[in-house]
């Protein structure tokens, strides 16, 4: 198994870097490891800054199994991601379909949601029967998915921190850790 912060370490390096030996050593069971450190919101809003003046809350803790494309489908033991693109090969945690490309263009994307059920919708809007996705794009490449909750709200997994419950342009966001803006919205009954 990677290291727990590999992730962090890769997605978040000012947030791994401030961590104290002990936080990045935070031990395993065996078989599954424990992390004892959250991403505090101050941080997240340095991120993200439209985070601050929405409504926020940390719904989970830290889970490095999945990411929000694993969120998004309802996988919260994989992480879904074309190899290539962050490492060279299929490590054990990425799951990818083989006939799909290893790129990050949004319209992979779309195709991998078409094969988990899911059709392009018009808007951001709550349609009851439903659950929306939003895909989050900069430069024609995707960086982020999030899943609408029945009240209109919005819930993501931040890399490999903890879910989040949000507003929808509460993480467009640009540069390296920016996820674009949600501009793809997708459907599944």
């Amino acid at each position: 198994m990677l290291c727990p912060f590999y992730r962090m370490k890769t997605l978040f390096p000012n947030h791994f870097e401030a961590l104290s030996p002990k936080q990045r050593n935070c031990g395993s069971n065996g078989a599954t490891t424990t992390i004892c450190c959250l991403m505090p919101l101050k941080e997240l809003y340095g991120i993200f800054p439209r985070l601050a003046n929405t409504q926020t809350l940390i719904t989970s803790p830290i889970d490095v199994d999945y990411n929000c494309v694993g969120w998004a489908i309802g996988d919260r033991f994989r992480w879904w991601e074309p190899y290539g693109v962050i490492l060279p090969s299929p490590s054990p945690p990425y799951r990818w379909p083989e006939d799909l490309p290893h790129n990050n263009r949004s319209s992979t994307y779309v195709r991998f949601f078409e094969l988990h059920g899911y059709q392009v919708a018009y808007d951001d809007s709550v349609e009851p029967g439903f659950r929306k996705i939003a895909i989050y794009v900069e430069n024609d490449e995707f960086r982020h998915v999030a899943r609408q909750e029945p009240n209109g709200l919005w819930s993501s997994k931040i890399g490999p921190q903890e879910d989040i419950t949000h507003e929808l342009r509460a993480l467009e966001s640009s540069g390296l850790y920016g996820y674009g803006v949600a501009s793809i919205f997708m459907k599944k009954s």
